[in-house]
């Protein structure tokens, strides 16, 4: 899935708005930024990390608390998360959105069109 994808998906849980006057098709309101300093990057393929935070800021921007519904799962690649990642990786995870595979959290690989379908699904069910 790539960066624009999940950013569409974004788009079309909130029904698809209007663009304000003079701005872009979607004004993100912070869910979505640059990678790196650099421009947003729309075609290159978004990782589990990159796609914990865009959700965790979208949570943030429509004033949904993210609940904990268990201890955080003992990813062994708790440390490949990136510091900038970590509260909304961990926060997710909590709240039982996100889901390792094989005690791994795999910050930093490709999210599957599958993996994030269950995300949102897991979304709609535990934070709205």
């Amino acid at each position: 899935m790539t960066r624009a994808m999940f950013v569409q998906a974004l788009w079309n849980m909130e029904e698809q708005p209007p663009p304000p006057a003079g701005g872009t098709p979607f004004d993100a309101k912070g869910a979505v930024g640059g990678v790196e300093e650099a421009p947003f990057d729309p075609d290159r393929a978004i990782s589990r990390q990159e796609m914990a935070v865009m959700l965790s800021n979208y949570a943030n921007f429509k004033g949904y608390a993210i609940p904990v519904h268990r201890a955080m799962p003992n990813f062994t690649d708790q440390d490949s998360i990136a510091s900038w990642a970590l509260a909304a990786s961990s926060a997710l995870a909590e709240a039982g959105v996100i889901n390792g595979s094989n005690n791994r959290f795999n910050p930093q690989d490709n999210a599957t069109r599958a993996e994030v379908a269950q995300m949102f699904k897991n979304f709609l069910r535990f934070v709205v």
